[in-house]
């Protein structure tokens, strides 16, 4: 009999699918946000000092809703598969989260 590779404890796995429906629930709220600020503040700021704050811009607005949405579309479609392509498909989620979180707000 071969030696089968060590698991992963089964609260990882569920802490990691837990995290990344969180992260991606928040991009796609964080994207319509801010997509929504974007159309919204250019009529409405005379006057009320909104010009000094310029916020992430068009591209890292749409960013967030664009990895938000492609998040839920593969935790989505990932219920569906076996607890090894689910973990997976949450690790993926959870690293292109933080990625867009930093590209867009520290760098």
């Amino acid at each position: 009999m071969p030696a089968s590779a060590p698991r992963p404890h089964p609260l990882i796995g569920r802490f990691l699918v837990a995290l990344a429906g969180l992260l991606a629930a928040g991009l796609v709220v964080l994207g319509l946000t801010l997509v929504a600020l974007m159309i919204v503040v250019p009529r409405v700021r005379t006057g009320t000092g909104i010009d000094a704050s310029t916020g992430p811009g068009w591209a890292r607005s749409v960013w967030h809703l664009a990895v938000g949405v492609l998040s839920e579309v593969a935790l989505a479609v990932g219920r569906r598969r076996r607890w090894s392509i689910r973990v997976a498909t949450a690790g993926l989620v959870v690293a292109s989260a933080l990625a867009v979180l930093t590209v867009a707000w520290w760098l």
